[in-house]
């Protein structure tokens, strides 16, 4: 048994009194234990789990930070639900925390439906109990209290270019002028790698540039042959000039817009508005949501709403503890 296999301090199928400033105090019986990948197979299965979101593959999280990933398993009398996060121990004292490229998880049941609003409460008191640090977002159809609304920001391509394209203001219509000479090419995972090292390692990188660990991150994902089928890794180019990198990944229907980077002068030539055009005048039309992972950078969420993009409502729950 691993070590990380735990339950509720107290008596199995505890009872557990949470406080609701909008009802009466409930109660429900429940036992939280948490586990690594595999070793709860019996009741939740591989199968169950490649059907939910991205980020609940323990596999997405073993390409950037391996040994992090757990699920902890609430039981009540009704149904068990499934909450996912990454966590280590320092000093033998637990922390919560989201990796890179991994926004938010999404609780689920052995039902596949969401985990109602008492559930997820029962999840944040264990974390708020056991654990020194919290950062934990999360996909919920209802305000949960004592959480934080986030922003993400995607874009439905359900529907013609024309139609897309007509959702783009002013400002990003005219930056199309700008890149007009530049072109949008589809990268083998090779190809990815060196212009990745090149931009970075002479620093000609503007903006936003990774550290190590996080090339390291990139780089790991787009060599991933698990996710083989859903990546696509492009490069925007002016001759042989690599101005941007974008490496994106689908799952499920949602395609994520996981990492992006340009030069300097991939900045002042609108590289990236020139990819945007082309991929989703390739993409126009289909059963499929582009989700531009976020983001709370003013200028950045500026950048997505000038393509159009829609605004949805993930959580975040936090605790600052003494030690980081």
């Amino acid at each position: 048994m691993s070590d990380d296999l735990i339950t509720f301090p107290g008596l199995p199928k505890s009872e557990l009194s949470i406080s609701n400033p909008s009802s009466t105090q409930t109660k429900m019986k429940h036992e939280i234990s948490i586990f690594r990948p595999g070793e709860d197979s019996t009741v939740l299965s591989e199968d169950l789990i490649r059907k939910q979101a991205l980020y609940n593959q323990p596999e997405f999280a073993e390409l950037i930070k391996p040994g992090k990933f757990r699920y902890g398993k609430l039981e009540t009398e009704e149904e068990t639900v499934f909450f996912p996060f990454t966590t280590d121990r320092i000093l033998l004292r637990r922390r919560v925390f989201m990796l890179p490229y991994c926004q938010r998880f999404t609780p689920f049941s052995l039902n596949k439906k969401n985990a109602k609003k008492e559930q997820t409460e029962l999840w944040l008191e264990w974390l708020q109990k056991n654990c020194i640090n919290v950062s934990w977002a999360f996909s919920s159809d209802l305000e949960i209290p004592g959480t934080q609304a986030r922003i993400n920001q995607m874009l439905q391509l359900n529907r013609s270019f024309d139609s897309i394209l007509a959702s783009w203001n002013g400002d990003r219509r005219n930056a199309l002028n700008r890149s007009k000479d530049l072109q949008v090419e589809h990268l083998s995972a090779i190809e990815f790698s060196n212009h990745l090292k090149n931009i970075n390692q002479q620093k000609s990188g503007k903006g936003w540039q990774p550290n190590r660990q996080e090339e390291k991150s990139i780089q790991s994902i787009s060599d991933s042959s698990f996710f083989s089928a859903g990546l696509q890794r492009f490069g925007v180019f002016s001759g042989n000039e690599c101005l941007s990198l974008v490496l994106l990944l689908t799952w499920h229907g949602r395609r994520h817009y996981l990492f992006a980077q340009s030069t300097e002068t991939g900045f002042r030539k609108e590289a990236l508005t020139r990819f945007f055009h082309r991929h989703f005048q390739d993409s126009a039309g289909t059963e499929m949501i582009f989700d531009f992972e976020g983001s709370s950078i003013p200028g950045v969420q500026s950048f997505f709403k000038s393509l159009g993009a829609e605004k949805e409502v993930f959580f975040e729950f936090r605790k600052a503890g003494g030690i980081l």
